[in-house]
């Protein structure tokens, strides 16, 4: 098992020490160290490090991945600012490459919702209804049959160009289909 762990996160905290006597009582520094906590619920993996050590984890961690800790059998990860947690016994070069996969995979899905965003502009909440005269002029055109098989069972409207690709209501663009032709065209979309 891989996976990224998005609850998991550092925190910053301070530890006081005594560094001295006075007339009147100790003379404390506090010193910030930094605690991995692995945002689980239940019996959550906790590991600190002194002020030193995290600013080259930190360092590190963004050319390649870093080792913060070991829980039984699963082993954490720190890259490019992101926690992973795996129990096959991975290598950094695994986890370096499982990892960029996920940011992969991640920056491919955004690039496809931007690029949906940027055709449709707003998606719209409610559909605009196809005008009758435009269902008229499209029910003549293909006699009442689907313009793919013949069919004259379970008709449906569908627009050639979707109108979340920018296609719309008109004529020119739309069509009936069967609900079977309808589905299989959806799903080559």
């Amino acid at each position: 098992m891989f996976r990224q762990e998005r609850e998991a996160t550092f925190v910053t905290l301070e530890r006081t020490r005594v560094v001295g006597r006075k007339l009147f009582g100790a003379v404390r520094e506090r010193q910030p160290y930094f605690l991995f906590h692995s945002g689980e619920k239940r019996d959550p993996f906790q590991v600190s490090f002194e002020p030193e050590p995290f600013r080259r984890l930190v360092r590190k961690q963004m050319k390649e991945p870093q080792e913060l800790g070991r829980d039984g059998a699963r082993t954490w990860w720190m890259f490019k600012d992101d926690f992973y947690v795996e129990d096959e016994g991975l290598d950094s070069t695994d986890i370096e490459a499982l990892a960029l996969e996920v940011h992969r995979r991640r920056n491919r899905r955004l690039s496809h919702a931007r690029a949906m965003r940027d055709v449709s502009g707003t998606i719209p909440t409610t559909r605009e209804r196809i005008p009758e005269d435009v269902k008229a002029e499209v029910w003549r055109r293909y006699e009442g049959r689907c313009a793919n098989c013949g069919s004259r069972e379970n008709i449906e409207w569908d627009h050639i160009i979707p109108l979340a690709l920018g296609g719309s209501n008109t004529a020119r663009n739309l069509q009936i289909l069967c609900e079977q032709c309808n589905r299989t065209k959806g799903a080559a979309l």
